[in-house]
């Protein structure tokens, strides 16, 4: 009875060391399935198998890297919500760890993706007040003023910066000379556009640079004109009415125009300018956390 007891306690302990080297070996081979098929940027299957290990590794140290994972699936697939909710909820569990910094960075690359620059700048202030020896840091920084350049807040960016050379952190990418650039770029006034369509319709248009608008508009106007004064002179009341109104509506839609053209032209200014900087110092953002499997800001996919 004895030898019988002891040969199904060794059988035991066999079958319970086989299953859990097979287990280890499953779940090794479904992280690593699922970092191929993210690598493909087949984002929802290897979702699925980051979740697969979730579940078949229940204790496994590396399941708050794999949540970061699965969280940068879904930045890559520009699932926002989801992605947000996976990094805060790793963001609090996973706290002064290396997933849980990370997770923090991607939370202020979505806010930037999703142009909350406030939120944006929440987050980062956060991580440099957490984290202030943090080999990310000054990546953070770099970014954190470039921000600010975004909400037109040159002053608030050139305060951080002045701040940053007085204490003598010197890795911080952006320098005085951008900060000019930034101050000398070529700016066009809205409401300059604007009153000059009021004026001249095409004029506007003129201004920015947008002259096959501004022929359009001037053309256009002063067909409806003549119209409705032809109209008007025949005494012919409904038609002139008629082509009155819609002059009104294309002189109002002109200065409209006007308007929105300056603001496209300064947004395209704006967007070279923070391309020529990233691209003169090679940044990207969030910062490599090791993963060479995290994304940076700019770089999208879909499901």
């Amino acid at each position: 009875m004895r030898t019988r007891i002891r040969i199904l306690a060794i059988l035991g302990s066999w079958a319970l060391l086989v299953g859990s080297v097979l287990g280890d070996d499953t779940a090794d081979r479904t992280v690593a399935f699922g970092d191929y098929l993210f690598r493909q940027g087949d984002y929802y299957r290897a979702i699925t198998e980051y979740e697969r290990f979730l579940f078949l590794a229940s204790d496994d140290p590396r399941r708050n890297p794999v949540r970061l994972k699965i969280g940068a699936a879904y930045y890559r697939g520009e699932k926002w919500e989801a992605a947000g909710r996976q990094f805060q909820e790793l963001r609090a569990k996973a706290g002064n760890t290396e997933s849980g910094r990370q997770a923090g960075l991607y939370l202020s690359a979505i806010a930037l993706r999703q142009k909350d620059y406030g939120r944006a700048l929440n987050y980062m202030e956060e991580f440099i007040a957490a984290h202030p020896a943090d080999p990310r840091r000054d990546a953070v920084m770099t970014e954190l003023i470039l921000t600010h350049l975004r909400r037109q807040e040159a002053a608030d960016a050139g305060r951080l910066l002045e701040a940053e050379i007085k204490a003598g952190e010197t890795g911080v990418k952006v320098t005085a000379a951008d900060l000019d650039e930034w101050r000398d770029r070529s700016q066009k006034s809205p409401r300059l556009a604007g009153a000059l369509s009021a004026v001249l319709p095409g004029a506007g248009q003129g201004y920015v640079g947008r002259w096959s608008d501004a022929t359009l508009a001037f053309v256009v106007n002063g067909v409806f004109i003549w119209g409705t004064v032809a109209a008007f002179d025949r005494d012919e009341d409904v038609a002139g009415s008629f082509l009155l109104a819609m002059e009104a509506t294309w002189y109002f839609g002109n200065i409209y125009n006007a308007v929105n053209g300056a603001q496209k032209v300064n947004r395209a200014t704006d967007e070279r300018f923070f391309d020529t900087v990233k691209i003169r110092y090679g940044l990207t953002f969030p910062p490599d956390g090791g993963d060479n499997l995290i994304p940076v800001v700019g770089v999208s996919g879909t499901f």
